[in-house]
């Protein structure tokens, strides 16, 4: 009984576009970090409580929205787009920054296939500078 009102509720949120506000507000919670000392003052992590029907209402989306792009190429992400996407990281996107400063630099220009077609970003050293 209790599954088909939320599952109700989900459908109706869906179908009129609404994410209810009740289920945006977070409660904050600060956990104490390590060992309780006398001197200073305590340190605490901040920790962010959800609401659980919020937070399966954002994985419905979520898996909606990635099924959406998988059927609809032209609706992918930009290969650019490093965070929140799934095996990417900050990481590549400071290695691809690096490979990118380091062509343009030591020659001068660096070839792009990032959408399918080549590319040639020209660079004066000066820009660095």
């Amino acid at each position: 009984m209790m599954v088909s009102r939320v599952a109700a509720c989900l459908s109706t949120c869906l179908r009129e576009g609404v994410f209810p506000r009740a289920w945006k507000k977070a409660n904050l919670v600060l956990v104490p970090k390590g060992k309780v000392q006398n001197e200073g003052l305590p340190k605490f992590r901040p920790i962010c409580l959800l609401d659980e029907i919020g937070k399966v209402f954002k994985r419905i989306i979520a898996h909606r929205l990635k099924m959406h792009m998988e059927d609809h190429p032209k609706a992918q992400l930009s290969s650019f787009q490093y965070g929140f996407r799934k095996g990417k990281s900050t990481c590549d996107a400071f290695m691809e920054v690096q490979c990118i400063v380091t062509l343009t630099t030591e020659e001068g220009y660096c070839d792009s296939d990032k959408f399918g077609h080549r590319k040639r970003l020209q660079f004066s050293p000066l820009a660095f500078y």
